[in-house]
């Protein structure tokens, strides 16, 4: 996406990460201690009280990526973008 729509990324990778968390996590947390049908509704409802919230949040940190792109000059559709930290990391 070439560095733009960041709150749709930020959305959908966060969405993405929380399910499987749930899923991997949650899930077998809490499958002895109640039925089946608790369990699924207990990861599901995490899974939704969890999106809900990325969603409110995307919004703030997508204003600071705005803030911080114009303090540095960047611009969306540049190709001098260097992301990668190790590139430039002193091996020993």
């Amino acid at each position: 996406m070439c560095g733009r729509y960041f709150w749709l990324r930020s959305i959908g990778s966060s969405g993405i990460g929380l399910v499987i968390f749930s899923l991997v996590s949650v899930f077998p947390a809490v499958y002895g201690l109640f039925p089946l049908k608790i369990v699924i509704s207990l990861v599901t409802w995490s899974c939704v009280l969890k999106l809900i919230f990325t969603v409110l949040l995307a919004l703030p940190s997508t204003i600071a990526v705005i803030f911080l792109k114009n303090a540095e000059h960047l611009d969306d559709r540049s190709q001098e973008f260097e992301f990668n930290p190790l590139m430039h990391a002193e091996v020993i």
